[in-house]
This record gives C-alpha cells, structure tokens and sequence, in this order.
C-alpha cells in the first residue's frame, strides 16, 4: 500500500525493512532520505546531494505526498474498520490507531522541514 515509486535499479530502496520511520518521533531514516533522493537524482553524487538543501526540500515534498496519501487512506479506512465485528477487530482498530500516529508524527517533522522552503 505504498504510494512511494522507486525504481528497481534503486539500490536504496530495495531493502524494504530499512525504509521505516520512527515511531516514537516520527523521524524519517537516512535510508529512506537517500532512496528518494537517488530517484530525484539518479546520476548525482548521493553525499552532495544530501547536503543540499534544496534536494532536501524536494525529498521533503515527495516524503509528505506520501505521507499524506497514507494518512487519507488509514482516514478512509477508519470508518470500515469502526462498523466491522470480529474476532481481530480490536487489533486492527488499534493498528489502524498506531499507524495514523506514527504517520502524523513524520508528517508534523515533514512540514517543519518544508516550511523552510527550497534554497
């Protein structure tokens, strides 16, 4: 359910469990920050580009479009989620729960960073 595209000659994207965001903060990993930017990027030099600001800010955007369309999706699926009985419904209400939390933090770190504007 990922809306974030990576190519598959992407060698920073390719190992899925280290694409992952903080939960407790929300901080986004260096891992993912250099996947989106090799795909903003793909020919330039990946330490150069991190220390641009500007690609930062890009990398930024992309990250929050993605965030955003998770939250919308976990929105969306709250309300099924709510009207549904089971047996594993109460997990699932609470993962749901988890995920919008986790998501909102990385989208606040997101925002703070974009409000920078580019450079």
């Amino acid at each position: 359910w990922s809306h974030l595209l990576l190519s598959t000659t992407n060698a920073y994207g390719s190992d899925v469990a280290k694409m992952v965001f903080a939960c407790k903060d929300g901080m986004v990993a260096q891992r993912v920050w250099d996947a989106v930017l090799h795909e903003l990027e793909p020919s330039k030099d990946l330490e150069a580009l991190r220390l641009s600001p500007n690609y930062k800010w890009h990398a930024a955007d992309v990250l929050n479009d993605h965030v955003t369309k998770q939250l919308e999706e976990l929105t969306s699926l709250r309300q099924k989620v709510d009207t549904t009985e089971g047996e594993n419904m109460a997990l699932i209400r609470l993962h749901n729960e988890f995920l919008t939390t986790v998501f909102g933090r990385v989208q606040a770190n997101l925002k703070e960073e974009l409000e920078k504007g580019p450079r």
